[in-house]
This record gives structure tokens, C-alpha cells and sequence, in this order.
């Protein structure tokens, strides 16, 4: 079990209790139940494991000042363009931050779900050999473009068509692709009044 641990931490995994219980529910498990809990047993493998905690609250902080959904899946889908590996087990240690952010349950709740909302289909290129796959790119989830938009709107934010073009460029020009207009877009999102124009945060993108 320790030098489970210990390849975990040679592989460039965090080792934050949260973390390790996503990539290694049972090795978590084991810790629990025989040295009585994960920082004890990652403590024994030779890391500071208080060190790693904090490290991941640092993170997490962080991930919540930068990460919106739409910022998630412009990024999954600019690493699916550079085609880069996207099963969990190497976005994880690749993209620490960006799968952790994907996971939360303020943004998609799982890799899969993120996966799914930025049109990414993971296919293995040849069956039987693990590794090996392909990533291709469809379009943005409907439902993610609609609750986007509306969230602007119940925000009283200003959804002035050069305001969202100007602050939310990744946002719009998806929905322009899947709409056709900004007027179809609001349509589909059931928006017939525009609501009184608030100064708007910038809403991040990759």
C-alpha cells in the first residue's frame, strides 16, 4: 500500500485526500481502514502530507477566482485540438487544475460529464491496446449554451449582444454557431426582454 503511494506521488499525482479518493477510491479505502486514515498512511509512505493539504486548498481556492464552465470546456476542447491524451487517469496529472475544476460539483460534477458538455468523444483506435485513443470534437452541449445565457440574464446582467461578444467572446461565438443569430439564441432560451444594463465582470476564457 505505501509503495502504491509512493508511485502515486512519483507519477506527479496530488495526493490531497479529495484527489486520491477520485484516481484510488480502494488504496484510500485500504488507508482508512488500516492505518486509520489517508494522511496517516500518506504520512508513513514519507511525504508531508499536511504540506499536500494545504497545497490542494491553495488550489482549490485558485480554481474558484478563475474557473467558470464555459472557461472548462474551452479548455478541454483546446487540448482535444492540440490532441492531447483526455481519459481521466492522464488529464488528471496533466491538468491538475482543469480536471479538478471539471469535477466540481459547482461546474459538471465528473471528467465524463465535462467531457460530454465540451463535445468530446473518446475513441480507442485500436481496440485492446490501452492508450491508444482519439478525441473528436462536436459541438457545445444545448443545454450548457442555454443555461449560460439565461444565468446572465437572471444575474441582471446586460445580454446586449456586443457586450456578451466583447466579454464572453467563447460563449458567443458558440451560440452563434449553434443558433445562427443572437436574436434565435435568445429565442431558444426563452429571453423576450432584455433586463436593465449592470456593469458586467469579465467572464473568463481560455
Amino acid at each position: 500500500m505505501l509503495d502504491r503511494i509512493r508511485d502515486l506521488h512519483k507519477a506527479g499525482h496530488d495526493l490531497s485526500r479529495g484527489n486520491a479518493s477520485k484516481i484510488a477510491p480502494r488504496l484510500v479505502a485500504a488507508a482508512e481502514r488500516l492505518l486509520g486514515g489517508w494522511g496517516r498512511a500518506v504520512q508513513e509512505a514519507g511525504m508531508d502530507y499536511i504540506a499536500i493539504a494545504e497545497a490542494a486548498r491553495r488550489r482549490a481556492l485558485a480554481r474558484r477566482a478563475i474557473w467558470s464552465k464555459e472557461r472548462v470546456v474551452e479548455c478541454i476542447r483546446k487540448a482535444a485540438e492540440r490532441k492531447e491524451p483526455l481519459q481521466a487517469a492522464v488529464a488528471s496529472r496533466m491538468h491538475p487544475d482543469l480536471y479538478g475544476a471539471a469535477c466540481s460539483r459547482r461546474y459538471f460534477g465528473g471528467w465524463a460529464n465535462a467531457l460530454k458538455a465540451a463535445g468530446i468523444q473518446i475513441q480507442r483506435d485500436k481496440p485492446g491496446k490501452p492508450g491508444e485513443y482519439k478525441a473528436s470534437l462536436t459541438e457545445w452541449k444545448v443545454d450548457l449554451l442555454l443555461e449560460r445565457i439565461s444565468q446572465l440574464a437572471e444575474q441582471k446582467y446586460s445580454i446586449d449582444e456586443h457586450n456578451v461578444q466583447a466579454l464572453a467572446p467563447t460563449l458567443y461565438k458558440a451560440l452563434i454557431r449553434r443558433f445562427g443569430s443572437w436574436a434565435e439564441a435568445l429565442r431558444a432560451a426563452h429571453i423576450t426582454t432584455r433586463p436593465r444594463s449592470k456593469r458586467l465582470r469579465r467572464i473568463r476564457n481560455a
